[in-house]
C-alpha cells in the first residue's frame, strides 16, 4: 500500500489496529504503527490524551478532575468503575477501542475516477511535444480499466498555458473502450482540429464515466476472429475526431408509409443486434431514392411488379395515393414508378 502511494506521490498515514477505532486513532494522529502486536497497539493507544481518542471537551475536563489524563488511564479504570464515570456514548466508545464491543463496519467503495497530471520544464508549442507524455498516461488508464474489466467512451483533457485560460478537450468515442493507443490517435486528430492557441505548461487527463465490459461477440476462443463492431466504432470514432461530433449522421427508419418520409437523420449510434423482420413478404424498395418525385417521361418496355398502393399523410396536410411499379425503361434502367391519382406518372427511384 505504502508502495503503491508513494509511486503516485501521495501522502497517507498508514497504521494498523486490533479494531478498526484503533486503527483509525493511530492512522489519524500520524503514529504509523503497524503491527499485529495487540499489547503495542493497546500501549501506542493509551498514550493519546482523552480529546485525540474522541472524548468530547466537557466529558475530558470531568475526567481530568479525576486525574485521568490519557486513554490508557481510562483503560486501567474497572469495568464497574468505568461504566459509572462515564456516560453511555462514551462507554461505547472506549469499548469499541479496546474491542469489547462489536463494531462491524459497511463496505465503502469510493466512486472511481481516474485523473493524471503532468507538468512541463519548458514550455510546449507544438502538439506533436504533448505525445509522449500522453501517451504514458494513457497506457496507465488502460492498466487501470484492464484491472477494473471496464471501458469508458469519454475523456476530458486540459491544456494549461501560462497567461491564458486553459484548452478543455473532450475526446469521445462511439462506443466503450479501453485501448492506449485508439484513445492516443483520437487525441491525434483532435489536436490537429484545434491548434495550441498559447504554449503547454502542463496537461490533465480525466475520465469519469465509466461502463462494464462486455464479452466480445464473434470471437472464437483465442480470441482470433474479427470483432466487427469493434472495428466500426474505431472508424466511427476517428471519423468524429477529425470531422467534429456533428459531422456524422445514421439514417434510421420512421413509421410513415411514405417513402420520402419513410426516414430520418440522427446522431451516430451503438449498432443493436438486427431486429427481426415479419414472417410477411417486404416489397422490394430502390437504393437509389430521388430526393423527391420526377416526371415520367418515357414509356416502360416491360413491367416487373405492381401495382404497391401506398396512401397517407393526411395527419399532416400532404396526403399522397399512389400506385407503386418496378419498370423498365428504353435504356435499360430498372425504375420505381408511381401513378398519382391526380398529376400522372413520375419515377421516385432506381435500382442498382
Amino acid at each position: 500500500m505504502e508502495q503503491a502511494l508513494t509511486e503516485r506521490q501521495l501522502n497517507a498515514w498508514v497504521a494498523i489496529g486490533h479494531t478498526p477505532s484503533a486503527a483509525r486513532l493511530l492512522a489519524h494522529t500520524g503514529k504509523g504503527e503497524c503491527t499485529a502486536d495487540k499489547g503495542h497497539i493497546l500501549n501506542a493507544v493509551g498514550k493519546l490524551p482523552l480529546l485525540t481518542a474522541g472524548f468530547d471537551k466537557k466529558s475530558s475536563t470531568r475526567l481530568q478532575r479525576l486525574g485521568l489524563n490519557t486513554l490508557g488511564e481510562v483503560f486501567a479504570l474497572p469495568a464497574a468503575e468505568l461504566a459509572r464515570r462515564l456516560s453511555p456514548e462514551l462507554l461505547v466508545i472506549v469499548q469499541k477501542i479496546q474491542g469489547t464491543r462489536a463494531d462491524p463496519k459497511a463496505p465503502w467503495q469510493p466512486p472511481h475516477t481516474f485523473r493524471q497530471r503532468a507538468d512541463f520544464l519548458q514550455e510546449v508549442e507544438h502538439s506533436q511535444g504533448l505525445l509522449f507524455s500522453l501517451q504514458r498516461i494513457l497506457a496507465e488508464l488502460e492498466e487501470d480499466l484492464c484491472w477494473r474489466q471496464q471501458d469508458t467512451d469519454t475523456l476530458r483533457l486540459v491544456l494549461q498555458h501560462r497567461h491564458e485560460e486553459p484548452t478543455r478537450l473532450r475526446i469521445r468515442t462511439t462506443g466503450p473502450e479501453h485501448r492506449a493507443e485508439v484513445f492516443l490517435k483520437l487525441i491525434r486528430l483532435k489536436l490537429d482540429q484545434h491548434p495550441l492557441r498559447a504554449p503547454v505548461t502542463g496537461l490533465i487527463l480525466a475520465v469519469k464515466r465509466f461502463t462494464g465490459r462486455e464479452a466480445p461477440i464473434g470471437q472464437d476462443l483465442l480470441g482470433e476472429t474479427q470483432d466487427l463492431n469493434e472495428a466500426w466504432h474505431t472508424l466511427i470514432s476517428r471519423l468524429q475526431a477529425r470531422l467534429g461530433e456533428q459531422a456524422l449522421k445514421q439514417l434510421a427508419p420512421r413509421e410513415d408509409h411514405r417513402p420520402e418520409c419513410a426516414w430520418s437523420a440522427s446522431d451516430v449510434r451503438k449498432p443493436g443486434k438486427p431486429q427481426k423482420s415479419g414472417s410477411g413478404q417486404l416489397p422490394h424498395r430502390p437504393l437509389w431514392l430521388l430526393k423527391g418525385p420526377r416526371p415520367l417521361l418515357q414509356t416502360p418496355i416491360a413491367w416487373h411488379s405492381g401495382p404497391e398502393r401506398i396512401s397517407g399523410g393526411w395527419w399532416d396536410g400532404q396526403r399522397v395515393h399512389r400506385d407503386y411499379y418496378i419498370a423498365q425503361l428504353p435504356d435499360g434502367e430498372l425504375a420505381w414508378v408511381f401513378r398519382d391519382v391526380q398529376d400522372g406518372w413520375f419515377i421516385h427511384g432506381w435500382f442498382g
